[in-house]
């Protein structure tokens, strides 16, 4: 039982830093072993919403790269992109 434990708390741990939050150093093994399960729990949520944003951005990486092909001359999407990084650099 004790093993099986262990086994379960070290995938726990490998999936954790799977699923880090990105940019932040994620804790050592030590570390995180000495972390509460309410801890790890609220890690692990924090990490998944990372990943969800992540696979957002993806997603609309992917789009816009697909409308450039699709309806744009380069030069076009490149005033597009710079319209756009202006306008988030004003906010």
């Amino acid at each position: 039982m004790a093993q099986s434990w262990h086994l379960r708390e070290c995938g726990v741990i490998q999936m954790l830093k799977k699923l880090g939050c990105l940019g932040t150093v994620f804790p050592s093994n030590t570390a995180l072993k000495r972390k509460s399960k309410d801890e790890l729990i609220d890690m692990l949520h924090i990490a998944e919403h990372n990943y969800q944003v992540q696979v957002e951005a993806n997603i609309n990486q992917y789009n816009i790269l697909k409308t450039y092909l699709q309806e744009y001359s380069y030069e076009d999407f490149m005033k597009i992109v710079s319209k756009a990084q202006i306008e988030r650099s004003e906010e």
